[in-house]
């Protein structure tokens, strides 16, 4: 919930989304909208799936575990510093 509400996105989220198919599936269903920021949300998945990646590596390899709010805002922070770097899609989104 706490990216969805960063970009302004509630439906990223709904009740009963458990599994990852069904979010991947929801994810994709909002990447191909009838307009709007469809490329913002594409690059908003590929920054959350590559923190969560770097998280998960950091498990497993180093034995190191951050809290999701941690997460949550280690994202914004990637996020911010995307736009910043010309991921100009992204910065149209962010708040």
């Amino acid at each position: 919930a706490g990216i969805s509400a960063w970009i302004d996105a509630p439906a990223l989220l709904h009740p009963g989304t458990a599994t990852a198919d069904s979010m991947a599936s929801r994810w994709v269903s909002l990447a191909f909208p009838h307009g709007g920021p469809r490329k913002g949300i594409w690059t908003t998945l590929m920054l959350v799936t590559w923190e969560i990646w770097k998280e998960q590596n950091a498990r497993v390899f180093n034995n190191m575990h951050t809290l999701p709010h941690v997460l949550i805002e280690r994202i914004k922070d990637e996020g911010r510093a995307w736009a910043l770097a010309g991921a100009k899609h992204l910065a149209i989104i962010l708040p």
